[in-house]
């Protein structure tokens, strides 16, 4: 039942980021001023990340099958989990893209 939950966790995940990439890029609801990263690379990006909130998840016990847990307990759990794993890609962003800056600088 464990790996059962961790492949609905992954399909989750993947389903979520390509939503927010549509949602961000292309819904047009927030403007975008420094231009669209490719698909591609966002899918990639995407196949880093989700072993990391797996790992995350793991971490919280979220494979469990008989937790005794109430549905709102577990809903914060996850809302933990996500939250975690969204620190988690927004640094190793933050380091790519000051890697990215720095070797731009080195090449001048």
């Amino acid at each position: 039942a464990g790996r059962e939950r961790a492949l609905s966790y992954s399909q989750c995940l993947f389903i979520g980021f390509f939503c927010a990439y549509w949602f961000r890029f292309t819904g047009g609801i927030i403007p975008v001023h420094k231009g669209i990263p490719s698909f591609e690379g966002y899918a990639q990006a995407v196949s880093l990340l989700i072993p990391v909130y797996l790992v995350i998840f793991r971490s919280y016990r979220l494979y469990q099958p008989e937790r005794p847990i109430r549905r709102m307990q577990e809903l914060l759990v996850v809302v933990k989990g996500v939250t975690v794993g969204t620190f988690c890609a927004m640094a190793v962003t933050f380091f790519f893209e000051r890697m990215r800056v720095t070797a731009s600088l080195a090449a001048r």
